[in-house]
């Protein structure tokens, strides 16, 4: 067994449990730029700090591992400026500007937006009263 092996991890379900992959990035991005001798200063803030949300159900999970491992893939081979997607469960990178020629909106008092509502537990007035 390797030494890559047995730093392995697995949680109680038996899935393995994936590093941050945003804290190797920060230090590898690091060492290459003084490596190369230009000054930089990396950050990384983790973006779960940010989301602030109901837990998320095992598809919910399934399906953002999968957007990151094709935006992973597509950095990987050079793309950039695009969006990563599934289009009829086939993994698709879009284009950004043609993820922005139009803008739509959201209606206040339509159904997605209760919808959206009604799953968050938000207030349908968004106001100190």
């Amino acid at each position: 067994m390797t030494q890559r092996e047995k730093d392995l991890r697995w949680d109680d379900s038996g899935n393995l449990i994936f590093e941050d992959v945003g804290v190797y990035l920060k230090t590898r991005i690091a060492e290459f730029m003084k490596e190369i001798g230009l000054e930089s200063k990396v950050r990384y803030i983790d973006p779960s700090y940010y989301v602030r949300s109901l837990p998320a159900v095992p598809s919910d999970s399934i399906f953002c591992q999968q957007l990151a491992n094709f935006a992973v893939h597509a950095a990987m081979s050079g793309r950039t400026e695009l969006i990563v997607a599934t289009c009829n469960g086939v993994p698709c990178h879009i284009p950004l500007e043609a993820a922005t020629i139009g803008r739509r909106h959201v209606e206040l008092d339509g159904p997605l937006w209760r919808s959206a509502l009604e799953t968050t537990g938000q207030p349908a007035r968004m106001m100190n009263d």
